[in-house]
Parts: structure tokens; sequence; C-alpha cells
């Protein structure tokens, strides 16, 4: 009888030091697959004669390990090649690695994390400092503790300058006055689109109402800097709007994806146009409708 409870109390024990070290390790695990950082830039250095050791990505440090999974259909990194990064926070201003592939280059390096902080000068995302100045462009009005994407450049003295600020994605939008809340689907009961209430934001540096829409070009001025008509809308380009052309050439006839702000005189100020790929039927295609297409988010107002 006593040697069977002393076996019950050694099982015991096992199973609780078993279950001990799993809970942790399942932890890690969760946190793993979350991928709170996303990171998009050039390789500025990496380890001579090995994968693992410290980056430098963007001007950011990149730690990267032997479970770092490296790689991809466009290739092994390599210095001077654009390159995603997923990780964690390393508490350091860095990045943890959890995943490295090549991807295609971009205007500006991207950075996607929690916003721990930001002021009149800064923005500090998972734990990265980026540098902000008046022609700093601030999307929707943003709360401490809400995801984030940034646009940046590397400066000459190595610091990062912040070129566009905005929530992580549209349907993350908080739905605030000038902000649009997730539209829904008008077809799908289960997805009315009813706004979340969020906490109460902090002034917005840049007035006007976020927009996004799709549409076709229908004139442009030379040397791009100026007035586009997307569908009927004017739309403003300046030099730090970034027009993206990796899915084909900004041209008339050619259809766009257009993210800005409204302004008072119902034009919209453009943070971005992404050329999107032609297909059959859409508007200025062979084969298209009469008339223009054009889906965009917004506020009744």
């Amino acid at each position: 009888m006593m040697k069977r409870t002393w076996w019950r109390a050694i099982v015991m024990v096992a199973l609780l030091a078993i279950v001990g070290g799993l809970l942790p390790m399942a932890g890690q695990a969760v946190l793993a697959d979350a991928y709170p950082v996303e990171l998009q830039g050039l390789v500025d250095s990496m380890p001579n004669g090995t994968l693992q050791g410290q980056w430098q990505v963007a001007g950011v440090p990149v730690q990267v390990d032997a479970l770092t999974r490296i790689g991809g259909r466009m290739g092994t990194p390599a210095v001077g090649a654009w390159v995603k990064v997923h990780g964690v926070p390393d508490g350091n201003g860095g990045i943890l690695a959890q995943r490295i592939k090549v991807d295609e280059m971009k205007p500006y390096a991207e950075l996607k994390g929690t916003l721990d902080a930001f002021d009149a000068t800064s923005f500090t995302i998972a734990g990265i400092q980026l540098q902000r100045d008046a022609n700093t462009l601030v999307l929707g009005n943003l709360v401490v503790g809400m995801r984030v994407k940034a646009y940046f450049t590397v400066q000459q003295d190595g610091s990062l300058l912040a070129v566009q600020v905005r929530l992580a994605d549209l349907d993350d939008m908080p739905w605030t006055p000038g902000n649009p809340g997730n539209p829904g689907n008008p077809g799908n009961p289960g997805n009315p689109g009813t706004p979340t209430p969020v906490p109460t934001p902090m002034p917005t540096p840049v007035a006007g109402t976020f927009v996004k829409f799709y549409g076709v070009i229908e004139s442009m001025p030379t040397g791009r800097v100026g007035t586009w008509v997307i569908s009927g809308r004017n739309v403003e380009v300046t030099a730090f709007t970034w027009v993206d052309e990796h899915k084909g050439l900004a041209q008339v006839g050619a259809p766009v994806e257009v993210e800005g702000l409204q302004q008072a005189d119902g034009s919209i100020l453009a943070s971005k146009i992404e050329v999107e790929r032609y297909s059959r039927g859409m508007p200025g295609t062979p084969g298209g409708p009469i008339g223009t297409y054009t889906k965009f988010y917004g506020v009744i107002e």
C-alpha cells in the first residue's frame, strides 16, 4: 500500500513537471504565431558567412537565430535586397525575427506594430522610434495601444523619419468623427459593420475624412504632381504621395486604388495611389461597361 502511494505521488509530480514545462512553451508558440511586428526594407548589413546573428534592415536591428525561417520563392536574403521581417520586439528598439523573406521593393520602408507613444516630434512603434516633421502625414485619430502602419525613410544620420502613419488596416479604423468604421457587407447579415467603441482619440494632426476608393485615371498632369481626375474625382498628388506601380504604370485608363484625406472642396489629398491589374470587364478596358464603376469608403454626411 505504501509503495503504491509513493508511486502515485511520483507520477503526479512528473505530470506536474511536464505540464509546468509545456504551458510556457504553448504561450511562446501563440506569441510566435501572432507576428506583432512587421518590417519591410533594404538589408543594410548581415553577419559574414552565416545567416544567424544581428542584421540591420532599414536602420532597425534584427536578431536572427536558428529558429528564424529564412527564404521563400524570391530567393535568399542578401545585403541590398528588399525583405519582409515578421517578429517580436526585443525590448531594445529592435526585432527578434521569426521569419524573413525577400519581397518586391517599395518606395518607402514599412513598419507595422503597436503604437507605444507619440508626440509632436516622434512616434514609438513596437519599441522602434520614428522621427516626424511638418511633412509627416498622419491619417486617422491615433490612440496609444492601437496597431499602426508607418512608411518611413532612413536619414543620413541613421535616424528613421516617418513619411506617413495610419492605422494598420482600413478595417482597423475606429469609428470616430472623420474616420470610417467597418463598412460591413450589405449582402452578409452576419457582418453589419457596426462600429466598435474606442477610447477617446487624440487630436488628429491632419484634418479631413480618410477615404479609400477604386477608380480609373481619366487625366493627370505632366510630372504627376498636381490634380489627377480619377473616376470623376479630383485627386491632389504631391511629392509625398506614394504612387505604387509594381502592378502596372500610372497612366490614363489605368485602374487604381486611392487612399487619402477628403478636403473641404471635395477633392482628395492622396497619400497613396496603387495601380491595380487590369481585369476583363473593368471600365477602361475592352469589353468594359459604359460608365465608370467606383467603390469607396467614407462617412455619410
